[in-house]
């Protein structure tokens, strides 16, 4: 058995992941390329949070909601979890990855939505919205239709407020497709339906990020410099774009802006406790062009269309 330590980062965040080869790889591989992963030859550094998987816990048992057991030694910053038996049941260990990622990321600022967010031509447009408005079928449809398209999140994001530019952030997480929504995907259905996971719910497909790359034929991106940020709503028939104003885009920021973390709720001592400033929300409305998509599904195509006009014209559809 040949064990390895790697230093995982996305941002400015890290964290230290150890255990043996054939399982540390797939689960940095299936991370990729959300989470950067190098090899760590001593180490690591004081104080940097470390995940060991191996079949011996150690420490106190953490209530964690991950799906797997949680040990954290005396020093309070390793972790021990059982090795995933497979590339498939490692989704405890990543989502307890993303949690200690993300919770650096909040300290330093970073906001997160419930938000799709893809690129065309680097550029990237983030898709805002409640519960069935069509994210995700929006997301799908886009990347189905537009050349040089990436895939970058599905109703997980976050944003980082750089000098005069916003940078918009993907994480791994399953995509799940709803049954009743593929009759509006077209030829997009097909491919995705046979790159389902065999184990995905009766009423939705779900499927890793890759999948729906290769489904679709598009690629992969961590992140993207935002040049729209798109709300979604509904209409009855032709989908329609609107320009909303600076204060109602960060109205709709406030409304969705999201906990980093809503589930290990336990490592929240070890983290500092902050909300998202209503400054970050302000500066981000004032940075980003921001707009209103009304739209039925059945008319997918069209606000496809529309989404890689924003691409080209961020400031005004033409």
């Amino acid at each position: 058995m040949t064990t390895s330590t790697y230093l995982v980062r996305c941002g400015t965040a890290r964290v230290a992941v150890h255990g043996d080869n054939t399982v540390v790889k797939p689960l940095l591989d299936a991370c990729h390329p959300w989470f950067t992963a190098t090899p760590c030859p001593q180490r690591p550094p004081t104080g940097l949070w470390t995940i060991r998987l191996d079949a011996r816990p150690r420490g106190r048992a953490m209530a964690s909601r991950t799906g797997t057991a949680v040990h954290l030694e005396p020093d309070q910053r390793t972790l021990h979890l059982p090795p995933p038996s497979a590339p498939a049941a490692a989704r405890p260990h990543i989502r307890l990855l993303r949690a200690l990622l993300r919770r650096q990321l909040a300290a330093h600022g970073e906001v997160f939505l419930p938000a799709a967010l893809l690129s065309i031509h680097d550029r990237g447009l983030a898709l805002l919205g409640p519960t069935h408005t069509g994210k995700t079928s929006t997301l799908l449809a886009t990347l189905h239709r537009r050349d040089h398209s990436r895939f970058v999140a599905n109703d997980d994001s976050s944003l980082h407020l750089r000098t005069g530019t916003v940078l918009g952030r993907g994480y791994p997480r399953a995509v799940e497709v709803r049954h009743a929504t593929l009759p509006h995907l077209g030829a997009a259905a097909g491919p995705l339906a046979a790159a389902a996971q065999p184990d995905s719910p009766d009423d939705a497909l779900c499927l890793h990020p890759h999948q729906v790359a290769i489904a679709l034929g598009t690629g992969l991106a961590s992140d993207v410099p935002l040049v729209a940020l798109v709300v979604l709503g509904t209409a009855p028939t032709q989908p329609t774009l609107t320009r909303l104003t600076p204060d109602d885009a960060e109205q709709a920021l406030t409304t969705h802006a999201d906990d980093a973390d809503p589930y290990e709720t336990w490592l929240a001592p070890y983290f500092p406790t902050a909300r998202t400033p209503r400054t970050h929300l302000s500066r981000i409305a004032r940075t980003v062009p921001t707009w209103h998509l009304a739209q039925p599904l059945t008319a997918l195509p069209r606000s496809a269309e529309l989404l890689a006009q924003l691409a080209t014209h961020p400031g005004g559809h033409q």
